[in-house]
């Protein structure tokens, strides 16, 4: 499971400081935006990624305990974010995180071998005990009608600081 400081950051932090994928707030001046964003002028694996070289690797399963229940859609002005009550968990490495929130990117905002998605999902996770962020990416293609997708799509605020309830 990944962790990527900048996207699990921008999806749960504080919209005082305005980023985006392009121009003078893109990916390679968000370290400058912000000195909590420091990370991304000095490091090589931060967001977005361009995922290549995939191999073969013998790493702890991914358990996920996630509940059937509602939450609060928000329109943060970057993307559409849903707000989850507690008692959904992902595990990894004996390690246990709570669901906090997922959050779309239409394009996804990661690429594999320079390819990009139609939409990604990050669903962000935190340690209770360290506070530590496990992020999991999803890439979404289009495909058949997806019933529950469609009703929660619907629901979602068209304006920025929009805000709606779904169950």
């Amino acid at each position: 499971m990944g962790a990527c400081a900048i996207c699990a950051r921008a999806g749960i932090a504080d919209e005082g400081v305005h980023w985006s994928y392009g121009g003078k707030n893109g990916p390679e001046h968000w370290g400058a935006l912000d000195g909590a964003n420091a990370a991304c002028s000095a490091g090589v694996q931060q967001s977005p990624l361009n995922l290549t070289g995939a191999i073969k690797a013998d790493i702890p399963q991914i358990g996920i305990d996630w509940k059937a229940g509602g939450g609060a859609v928000v329109n943060n002005g970057h993307t559409i974010q849903i707000n989850l009550p507690e008692g959904s968990t992902l595990t990894r490495g004996g390690k246990a995180y709570d669901l906090l929130q997922f959050h779309f990117h239409a394009p996804s905002e990661h690429l594999v071998e320079g390819k990009t998605f139609p939409m990604e999902v990050h669903f962000v996770h935190k340690n209770p005990e360290s506070g530590a962020l496990g992020v999991l990416g999803v890439f979404l293609t289009p495909g058949a009608k997806n019933e529950t997708f469609a009703s929660l799509a619907a629901a979602f605020p068209a304006e920025a600081g929009g805000k709606a309830s779904v169950g």
